[in-house]
């Protein structure tokens, strides 16, 4: 492969002008790892008030890793969030993930190096978990009592050491070499937002704000910690102020997105997209933060992070290429975090040996446009070390994309070979790469200078007639010139592939399909190809709704009667209200509104507003009604035009509390169907009952219980509801 002399020199003093404008020297490259934070974090939304990893579990996962993803390259298991705060050393130091575990940290590290891994760990150093009153622990090498790095008239979520206190430097720097000296050499420290500025978008003020010199001099000491130690140093949370002037001094790897959460396309893409926020997260989706802060990473430099993995998530294939190989054109980290219970068919898209010589290589890519606005930024290229172009072709929309590049914008003269990573195959000779990528989808080629091919050849892929809902499977119109046969896969869409043939799965939308044929030892792979249907008639899987009167939350589950998807006996307040409805409790998929007044038609509105406006006169139940084929919808009346009545009939229902986070007060709603004994009790994190809201005997219907703290402390609770056999627990955030 040829390139321009001018420009390989250009290119390289860029880089050098890069890292030493942008960053220190990076000696690491992204690592590849497991971590444990699917199984917490499904456990917290599930209510589990004692959300701990059992060992066995653990164990069980590390096996799995140790026979699935280790031989790809995942040599790390590495903790998150969720621990115990309790077991502390004499300095004052975690030493356990749960009081329910028989071993420790340092013993699970020992075992994971015999075994050819490593533990990785997550916490801060400068946050405190003694006692304000305990004079036992001292900082390591002092006579100085941990607690005296507590400020305790500080209004803080997270009692943070002040960095003022003599052996406060000894203290953070001591808490590293703690963990290094267990054979822990990847640290993640988290909350670095609520330390230095005490603020949160999502959750509001959670502690006092600190100088910018104060976060510096504290980032440092943990950075030197790190280095001295040898321990890579993963940053999160962070305000990423001033573009990241501090972060990517200090760190080795940035996160630059919210939490990977429920996982699915629309965290990773669509959640909030194109919106950026002055401080955590800057930017709420992976693709986002990826393509905006693209302009300081590169090899040797910062690493950009964009959050754990949960491919069992993702609706199709595309989407689930797509997200590999995203995080890996960027140079970031690949980290599942599914586990082997939950993993399923998927873990040969962590095992693309092709994809991962990219992590290998140290590669980082860059968008055409770091403005993820912009269509030219789904475009990825980026060199490998041993001179090889890297090619990435993305697709975040969802109706088909045409992508192109010529060679030469990159330097690259003349026809070279291209290769389809994903496909394992080449494509031929090319000095210009065009295609049309499936919504959701991605393609990414290697370019090289090789010196043969196989026969070329081409798809045709004709128009898909739309659909009905009800249609027999039915085969579709492609095929290669070579005369080999197509392989077809849905991209997105209510359709499967089953004995190559489509099946339609159920709901309306559109469909679009993906035709391959991957070559053989005469003819080289084809350029993929996609077509787009719609189906008609049918009905999405699911449907639940929620609003204003609900606190948007939880999101009530709908009943599909006769072809009309019904929530019956819904309670609204006497006002002005607003509504959603969406075909995911989670918000991730499509959902519906844009419309005013009681009856009237929504649209697709995915992502937040425009939302559904009404206004109620009188304060009952209500039954809501949506017709998923047409978009029509109504409240208080059949959508035939039918006039209801106030419905008199209850389900049982624990309401997410309002407003929530709360201060100085909440309110809990709940409903009985049957008239019994009631309790409404509130629990701490630790399972322990700190408030009964209500206990006596109730009628049937709607009910409210107040709430007001007292003495509770800032934090997380749950709220659970019994009555007769119906239990339901729910969390709730109190801030001082």
């Amino acid at each position: 492969m040829a390139h321009y002399k001018i420009y390989i020199l250009s290119t390289l003093l860029i880089i050098f002008l890069f890292s030493q404008t942008f960053a220190q020297s990076n000696p690491y490259k992204a690592p590849l790892y497991w971590s444990v934070y699917e199984h917490h974090y499904v456990k917290e939304q599930a209510g589990v008030s004692d959300n701990y990893f059992p060992e066995s579990e653990f164990l069980a996962n590390i096996n799995w890793i140790d026979t699935t993803l280790k031989p790809h390259g995942y040599t790390m298991v590495c903790m998150d969030g969720w621990g115990d705060n309790t077991q502390l050393t004499t300095n004052g130091y975690r030493k356990s993930h749960s009081q329910h575990w028989t071993h420790d940290f340092a013993w699970w590290s020992n075992y994971l190096r015999g075994r050819g891994m490593t533990l990785g760990m997550y916490g801060d150093p400068l946050w405190v978990h003694v006692s304000s009153t305990d004079t036992t622990m001292k900082i390591i090498g002092t006579n100085i009592n941990v607690s005296s790095l507590l400020n305790t008239s500080e209004n803080a979520w997270c009692a943070w050491a002040q960095i003022d206190r003599p052996g406060a430097e000894q203290y953070v720097k001591g808490y590293i070499k703690f963990y290094a000296d267990m054979g822990i050499k990847y640290y993640r420290c988290d909350f670095l937002s609520w330390y230095e500025t005490g603020y949160d978008r999502n959750v509001g003020t959670v502690g006092p704000a600190r100088s910018r010199a104060t976060y510096e001099t504290a980032l440092k000491w943990i950075k030197d910690a790190c280095d001295s130690n040898g321990v890579f140093l993963s940053l999160v949370m962070p305000n990423l102020t001033n573009e990241a002037e501090f972060e990517k001094k200090y760190g080795n790897m940035i996160r630059i997105n919210s939490d990977c959460g429920i996982g699915t396309w629309y965290r990773f893409s669509d959640f909030s997209r194109g919106i950026r926020y002055p401080a955590w997260s800057q930017y709420d989706n992976a693709m986002d933060g990826y393509t905006y802060w693209s302009y300081i990473a590169g090899r040797n430099n910062i690493i950009l992070d964009g959050d754990f993995i949960r491919i069992n998530t993702f609706a199709s294939d595309a989407e689930k290429r797509s997200v590999i190989s995203m995080h890996l054109l960027a140079g970031g980290p690949v980290t599942p975090t599914d586990q082997y219970s939950t993993i399923g068919t998927n873990a040969w898209v962590y095992q693309n040996d092709e994809m991962l010589a990219l992590n290998a290589d140290g590669f980082v890519g860059k968008p055409l446009a770091n403005n993820p606005t912009v269509d030219s930024s789904q475009i990825w290229t980026g060199q490998m070390s041993n001179g090889d172009w890297i090619i990435g072709f993305f697709n975040r929309e969802s109706k088909i994309m045409k992508r192109s590049i010529a060679l030469s914008s990159l330097g690259i003269t003349g026809n070279n070979i291209v290769r389809d990573l994903w496909q394992h195959a080449d494509l031929g000779f090319m000095d210009t790469i065009t295609a049309n990528v499936a919504p959701h989808a991605c393609l990414v080629f290697k370019i090289s200078g090789g010196v043969g091919e196989g026969i070329k050849q081409s798809i045709t892929f004709n128009t898909i007639p739309n659909k009905t809902y009800g249609t027999a499977d039915f085969s579709l119109d492609a095929s290669a010139s070579s005369g080999l046969p197509v392989t077809y896969e849905v991209a997105l869409g209510p359709a499967s592939i089953i004995d190559n043939k489509v099946h339609l799965t159920g709901s309306s939308g559109l469909v679009t399909v993906i035709a391959k044929q991957e070559g053989n030892g005469i003819y080289s792979a084809a350029m993929p190809q996609a077509q787009s249907f719609t189906v008609t008639g049918g009905h999405q899987a699911k449907m639940y709704l929620a609003g204003t009167f609900t606190g948007w939350s939880p999101n009530i589950t709908m009943t599909l009667i006769d072809d009309i998807w019904t929530a019956k006996a819904v309670s609204i307040a006497a006002g002005n209200h607003e509504l959603k409805f969406a075909n995911t409790n989670n918000w991730s998929g499509i959902d519906w509104g844009n419309a005013s007044g009681l009856s009237g038609v929504a649209t697709p509105a995915t992502g937040g507003k425009p939302n559904i406006t009404f206004t109620i006169a009188t304060t009952g139940t209500y039954d809501i009604y949506f017709n998923d084929a047409t978009l029509a919808y109504s409240i208080g009346s059949k959508i035939s035009g039918v006039e209801q009545s106030i419905a008199g009939n209850y389900e049982y229902s624990l309401h997410q509390n309002y407003p929530n986070p709360f201060n100085p007060s909440t309110v809990i709603r709940y409903s009985l169907k049957n008239a019994g004994a009631t309790r409404l009790d509130i629990y701490n994190t630790m399972g322990e009952q700190v408030m009964n809201v209500v206990d006596e005997y109730q009628n049937a219907g709607t009910h409210e219980a107040s709430i007001t703290p007292g003495k509770m402390a800032s934090g997380v609770y749950f709220y659970t509801l019994s009555t007769g056999n119906y239990h339901a627990t729910k969390k709730m955030l109190y801030i001082k």
